[in-house]
């Protein structure tokens, strides 16, 4: 197989909503050593901690820091990094830190981790693998729906969760998959080639400056039916994110020759041929949670569940007019992030709920899933519009 592309397809990726791909697991940035709010509390201010130790040792204050640090630790509230900072240091908040991040939803007194954003040499970005899983899925959901290839495949797994419910087995989504990807895209352990999907390769996208990322406070809240409210847990999940709006570029390089027929609209390299098949996928996840959403109202409403739902109604709208919408990364849904809703648009409504019940911990009720992740605005996260990049005539 050349390793020359045979087309190579320049993307242009639109924030519509805050974008967040995580760092490494279990990287936080700590209120306790690591950021400060500034004065008007509408920023933070990430702290240079070699600025910050030269600081302290010239004000002969290591004892005073470090006793602060513990105090803060244990939640005593009469005590404040910044005021430290800036008054027994005799320290301008620009001088110790390395960069000032807009934030939102976010308390000045709160003490909570955030959530960094995945970056290169400290610039945001988003990781070809994270559009190309989500392709993936677009791909199969595709497949599965809508071609008569995967409608054998569909149905033998539908066969599976019927008896994997007879014999009221609960399984997690992550050790029970509920449909093979082998037929489509091959197997990682087939010596005689590489699995189809490494035909597609999708770079990194173009660094953005620091000044495109922003810390939203989500809360999580419920779509339960006949709820007091539809409010979830109080306790925040901080992120960093990049902001709506914000434009990010990268490629995707196509290799001959696929070995099966039904990627063949691949090696067109025409956008519209191939994000026409893709959208089908996003353009039913948006019917889906329409429909969760409106059913939700009728039973509780809410200010919250509307405004999710104005969002979903114009998002429609926009599809419906050709505009090409995929969701990446936190934020996703099991109904973004998997093949469920295959059952329902390519067998019926009760194979999806047989399905749901397979992957869920919980029994699968009217509402699945049933929490949603909003940004103080309340927006959904991860939504993004794709478009070709336009070549010049130059």
């Amino acid at each position: 197989m050349s390793e020359y592309p045979h087309h190579l397809l320049q993307l242009n990726i639109r924030t519509l909503t805050p974008l967040h791909i995580g760092a490494d697991k279990g990287k936080t940035l700590s209120p306790y050593a690591d950021y400060v709010f500034s004065p008007d509390g509408k920023y933070l201010h990430y702290l240079n901690h070699r600025k910050v130790e030269e600081a302290v040792l010239r004000a002969n204050a290591l004892d005073e820091y470090v006793r602060l640090i513990q105090s803060i630790d244990n939640k005593r509230s009469d005590l404040d990094l910044r005021r430290f900072l800036t008054e027994r240091l005799k320290c301008r908040l620009d001088e110790i830190t390395t960069v000032r991040v807009p934030c939102k939803g976010l308390k000045a007194d709160s003490k909570i981790n955030i959530t960094p954003a995945v970056k290169n040499a400290g610039k945001p970005y988003l990781p070809g693998s994270s559009l190309k899983g989500a392709l993936r899925t677009a791909i199969l959901y595709d497949w599965l729906v809508n071609t008569k290839a995967g409608e054998p495949e569909l149905k033998k797994s539908h066969e599976e969760i019927r008896q994997e419910v007879a014999r009221k087995e609960r399984r997690g989504a992550s050790k029970k998959d509920v449909i093979k990807a082998d037929e489509l895209f091959g197997r990682l352990n087939d010596r005689e080639r590489a699995p189809y999907s490494q035909f597609i390769r999708v770079r990194d996208s173009e660094p953005l400056p620091v000044e495109d990322l922003c810390v939203y406070s989500l809360r999580r809240i419920r779509i339960v039916p006949g709820g007091k409210s539809a409010r979830g847990g109080d306790i925040p999940q901080v992120v960093e994110a990049i902001s709506p709006g914000v434009n990010l570029r990268t490629e995707i390089s196509i290799l001959p020759k696929f070995k099966n027929s039904v990627l063949d609209y691949w090696e067109t390299g025409k956008f519209e041929e191939i994000f026409s098949n893709i959208a089908g996928f996003s353009r039913d996840c948006i019917e889906n949670e329409i429909v969760e959403l409106e059913n939700a109202l009728d039973e509780q409403g809410g200010e919250e569940v509307k405004t999710l739902l104005e969002f979903y109604e114009d998002l429609k709208a926009r599809a419906e007019k050709g505009a090409i919408f995929l969701r990446l990364g936190f934020g996703k849904t099991i109904n973004d992030n998997s093949l469920l809703l295959a059952f329902l648009n390519g067998i019926d409504e009760k194979a999806w709920k047989e399905a749901q019940k397979v992957v869920s911990s919980n029994k699968a009720g009217e509402f699945f899933p049933v929490t949603r992740a909003i940004t103080p605005e309340g927006q959904p996260m991860g939504w993004v519009e794709i478009t070709p990049v336009k070549k010049s005539s130059g």
